[in-house]
């Protein structure tokens, strides 16, 4: 496969998959009935936002076009509930994924031969670590039972 054709590969994936993002943390916002953890949640949808348009803009600075990404598979997303278990594994979930998402990014970087893309991915990928801390500590406050119910919607946790 030529660079070229690697690249814009790489790109429809990574675009993808901040749409995919998007979605979750979307519908995660949606279940959190506290403020500050619902406000958290939302910046990382707004930064998912920007990094797809990143994205979309290095596409179209290479390719001269806007990506076609009609044959592209969207990963699945697992159900998001307001309870606290479900929102757990969802966290869970949002974490690997921004793990790997990292990873990717990690890769691209790694491979970019432009300096321009190796500095893009190298700040997705830094991004997509914050937001996995940032995730990580909600849901240890999830677990704990801290800032994301409030009394009269939560539901015990089970393990």
């Amino acid at each position: 496969m030529s660079e070229r054709i690697r690249l814009q590969e790489e790109l429809k994936l990574a675009i993808i998959n901040e749409i995919t993002a998007q979605k979750l943390y979307s519908s995660l916002a949606e279940v959190c009935f506290k403020e500050t953890p619902k406000e958290r949640i939302l910046a990382i949808l707004e930064d998912e936002k920007g990094h797809e348009a990143e994205l979309r803009n290095h596409y179209k600075t290479c390719f001269g076009k806007e990506p076609d990404l009609k044959d592209m598979e969207e990963p699945k997303l697992p159900e998001v509930s307001p309870d606290p278990a479900t929102t757990r594994q969802v966290l869970e979930f949002a974490i690997n994924e921004e793990i790997e998402a990292a990873e990717l990014y990690c890769r691209y970087s790694e491979e970019a031969t432009e300096e321009d893309a190796q500095r893009m991915f190298q700040g997705l990928r830094e991004m997509e670590l914050e937001h996995r801390t940032i995730l990580q500590r909600e849901l240890d406050n999830l677990v704990l039972g801290m800032d994301w119910f409030t009394i009269e919607n939560a539901r015990p946790m089970e393990d």
